[in-house]
Formats: structure tokens, C-alpha cells, sequence
């Protein structure tokens, strides 16, 4: 099969929908397809990054203005050769945004199905805090739906990554055929050698006497780190010897710098900043941490919880969206928003070794729905079935 796979975020971006992308192509790849995928380029060194297998056709971009670090790219003569050369015989968009909106005029042109996951809950009001809309928030929140199943009607199947996602858009009456198809990983990792950790370590100096939990993700409003640093705040007071590793960059990194300052926890959280997705998997930095957290409110699914779980990490999080469904039994989940709950599972985690053994032990049961060549078959099957009601139309 001929796959055009159409994203609006793509490398070296660190965020759902870019991973999710690059897994599902190297595996379409790996089992016999042929794939291209089309993305912006954010700057020239991007042209070096490749996947086997996988044409990637690199649009150019400006910046979109009104959210950080995202960029606009459309149609261009590169992108008319390129799909005219490549024929694709079925597309797959990622999001409401300008290139995949571009896909989804390709395919209505050429008569090919569609198939679109909802990956971003961009009308959510954690979202909307970022582009600086709150007090309009729930009027904005409404026309974003409105635009979400105006943009998916044009699909012939919507994927929604968690039972959570297709419970929302049924509710909000997309009428499409909706289909739950978690974002697939390579859940089989060897152990990374301590020796590689123990100088990951070192590098980024962390003080050799304390316990680390670890935390990855965008520096954005969206993913909630004020809420976990206050959680933290209350998590060493009652044991110093806890250690926050913060991973990820974004637009609110200094400012969440200077909010731990303001909560005097330059000596309890390190802030690590942007690290490529590659050396984040490759390097040790998840098993730097005895477990787990994320404050997010905002997942559709979760891809750094999933990853943790890979890398033998319990998870703790808000029982909110897509994170239960990711969650299972591998990890603690307490009511959204409730910080003192989050602080007692977290000192609960710090304090029980046996629970936090038991947690482990339940890992590899929770991740066997979100190995790559399940979630493949099963995306083939959601290309089968546009293929099928495109035919019919």
C-alpha cells in the first residue's frame, strides 16, 4: 500500500504527534509499504534526519505566531511533484493545521480515502492559555470543536488513540467511524548499562545522595509543571532526599525556572531543557528515576508515559483525559487537580519499595496493547475500511 502520512509537527519536535508519526511510518515501512511522509522543516539540519525506508518530504515554514514553536507549511511545486511521483493510495492526516488540511484537499481532488487520528485537544482551555484566550475560553473552546468535527467529517475513519478520546468525539457527535488505536512503541528494551547511566548522571549533575523522579515533556502552560512544582514543594519537606529531574524545553522554560526558584527548589528539581527524542530512548535519561510523574492535564494520550513504563518506570498522574487508559494498573492515578493526593502517592512511592515493586511487575501486562505491530495491523485494518467506504461512495 502507498501511505501519504500528512503532519503538522514532525522532527526534531518532542511531542505526541510527532512520535507517534515517526513510529507509525518506520513500521508501515518495516511491514512492506511504501511510505512518505509530508512535514515542515524547521530549520536545515532537519534534512539530515531519516527513517528507512520513509520518503519525507520537507515542506517550507514560517512561524506560526500565535503558538510557540509551531509552524505553518502549505501546498508547494516540490509537494505537487512529489505526491504526482508518489501516487498515494491513501492519506493520513494528523491534525486541523495547514499541511495536513492540505492532505485532506489532495484526497478529496484525487478521490482517495481518508483517515485522520485526533491527536491534540488544541481546544482545550490548558491550550488556550498558551495563545493567551481565557476569558473568551469557553466560546473559543466551541468553535475549536466546531472546526475538529467540520475538519474530521471530511475523513472516511477518525483514530482516537485512548477509549477516553472516542467517548469525547462521540459525545461531540462526529459521525465518522471512530476506531481506538493507542500509538504504537517497541515495547522490548534492554536494561540501558548502569555504567551509561551513572555517567548521564554525572553530566548533568545531579547530587549523588538523593532519590530522582523523573519527569519528560514540553515546557509549555498545557502540561502543567506549576502544578507538579507545587506538588514538590510539599513532596521534600517531608523528604529532602527527593529529587525532581525535569527533561523537556519549551517557551515556558524560564519562567518555570524562576517559578521553582520562587518556591526555593533550586536544590530539589534539575531542569534539563531539550534533549533529542533519540538520546532521550538511548542515553538512560528515564532510568535516571526510581518512578515516574507528570501533573499534565491536556493528553490525549500520554507517549513519555507509555515510554517510562518501556523503561521500567511506574507512572503517577492525574486521572484526566488519556492517561488512564495509559495508565492501567502499571502506576498510581489520583483525581485531577487534587495536588495533596499527588503528594501522598508520590511520598507513598517514595516510602513503600514493595508497592512500587508491584507496580513494576505490572508493566509488561499494561503494555502489550501498545506494541508496534499490534497498533499497525490494526491501523492497516482502519486503512482497509476508509479504503471500503471511500469505494462506496
Amino acid at each position: 500500500m502507498r501511505i501519504a502520512m500528512f503532519t503538522d509537527t514532525f522532527y526534531p519536535k518532542n511531542d505526541g504527534m510527532s512520535t507517534s508519526t515517526q513510529h507509525l511510518a518506520a513500521s508501515l515501512a518495516e511491514h512492506g509499504h511504501q511510505v512518505m511522509v509530508i512535514a515542515p522543516k524547521i530549520h536545515r539540519s532537519t534534512k539530515k534526519f531519516s527513517i528507512p525506508g520513509v520518503k519525507i518530504v520537507w515542506l517550507r515554514s514560517i512561524p506560526a505566531g500565535f503558538y510557540p514553536d509551531l509552524r505553518l507549511a502549505s501546498w508547494s511545486p516540490l509537494l505537487h511533484k512529489a505526491l504526482q511521483d508518489f501516487a498515494p493510495e491513501i492519506v493520513h492526516v494528523m491534525s486541523p493545521m495547514p499541511v495536513s488540511l492540505t492532505g485532506i484537499a489532495y484526497a478529496k481532488m484525487k478521490h482517495l480515502p481518508i483517515v485522520m487520528t485526533f491527536h491534540t485537544y488544541f481546544m482545550d482551555p490548558e491550550y488556550l492559555k498558551v495563545v493567551h484566550i481565557e476569558r473568551t475560553s469557553k466560546f473559543v473552546e466551541e468553535l475549536g470543536w466546531d472546526l475538529a468535527k467540520t475538519v474530521h467529517a471530511r475523513a472516511d475513519v477518525t483514530i482516537a488513540p485512548t477509549d477516553y478520546v472516542a467517548r469525547d468525539l462521540h459525545a461531540h457527535h462526529f459521525k465518522q467511524p471512530i476506531l481506538i488505536i493507542p500509538s504504537g512503541m517497541r515495547i522490548q528494551k534492554s536494561p540501558t548499562p548502569a555504567e551509561k547511566i551513572m555517567s548521564l548522571s554525572k553530566k548533568l549533575q545531579l547530587p549523588a545522595d538523593k532519590r530522582f523522579v523523573v519527569t519528560i515533556g514540553r515546557v509549555s502552560q498545557e502540561k502543567n509543571l506549576r502544578g507538579l512544582l507545587r506538588v514538590w514543594q510539599q513532596v521534600v519537606a517531608q523528604h529532602p532526599e527527593a529529587h525532581l529531574v525535569a527533561i523537556g524545553g519549551g517557551p515556558d522554560l524560564m519562567a518555570i525556572k524562576a517559578y521553582a526558584h520562587d518556591l526555593e527548589l533550586d536544590n530539589a528539581v534539575t531542569f534539563v531543557g531539550d534533549v533529542p527524542h533519540e538520546n532521550i530512548l538511548s542515553d538512560g535519561y528515564y532510568e535516571l528515576g526510581d518512578f515516574f510523574v507528570t501533573a499534565s492535564l491536556s493528553e490525549t494520550q500520554g507517549m513519555t508515559s507509555v515510554e517510562a513504563q518501556i523503561y521500567g518506570l511506574p507512572v503517577v498522574a492525574y486521572h484526566s483525559k488519556g492517561l488512564p487508559f495509559v495508565v492501567g494498573e502499571a502506576g498510581v492515578m489520583v483525581p485531577e487537580n487534587d495536588e495533596t493526593s499527588m503528594v501522598k502517592a508520590i511520598i507513598d512511592l517514595l516510602e513503600d519499595e514493595n508497592h512500587l515493586q508491584t507496580l513494576r511487575e505490572k508493566l509488561l501486562l499494561n503494555l502489550a496493547r501498545f506494541d508496534i505491530n499490534t497498533t499497525t495491523e490494526r491501523m492497516l485494518n482502519a486503512y482497509q475500511l476508509a479504503i471500503t467506504i471511500n469505494q462506496d461512495q
